[in-house]
């Protein structure tokens, strides 16, 4: 099997710390606090999809369904939008493969339910 990147989503601050130019200005000014929360609040989110990743494989013919509760993904935090307005953003990739153990062999990530979950876990980012 050869791992597939899922390209995934981009979290971004809700409410009032939406509005770009307060956040981004007071994140350029120096107030690290609106920084942290938002890293904060993404992690929040992670952690919650991988405890409900889910690994798909065939056994004796039958689809079967198993939580791993583990994910392998790459964050990346911007401050500013394409065309460059303040816009604090991070954007998550995730790899389709899984397993529940170290040295357990990987399999596909079950996405239809990973989706559902996402858009569950979007408002705590």
């Amino acid at each position: 099997m050869s791992p597939v990147i899922i390209p995934w989503a981009t979290i971004t601050p809700r409410g009032l710390t939406s509005i770009r130019n307060g956040v981004a200005s007071e994140v350029v000014a120096g107030d690290e606090r609106i920084l942290a929360a938002h890293e904060n609040a993404v992690g929040v989110a992670l952690d919650y999809l991988k405890e409900h990743a889910e690994r798909r494989y065939r056994n004796d013919g039958e689809i079967v369904h198993e939580t791993t509760g583990r994910l392998i993904f790459a964050r990346f935090t911007e401050h500013a939008s394409r065309e460059l307005d303040p816009h604090l953003h991070t954007h998550v990739v995730v790899m389709n493969i899984t397993n529940p153990r170290d040295g357990d062999p990987m399999a596909s990530l079950e996405t239809r339910a990973m989706f559902v979950e996402q858009m569950t876990a979007g408002p705590a980012g």
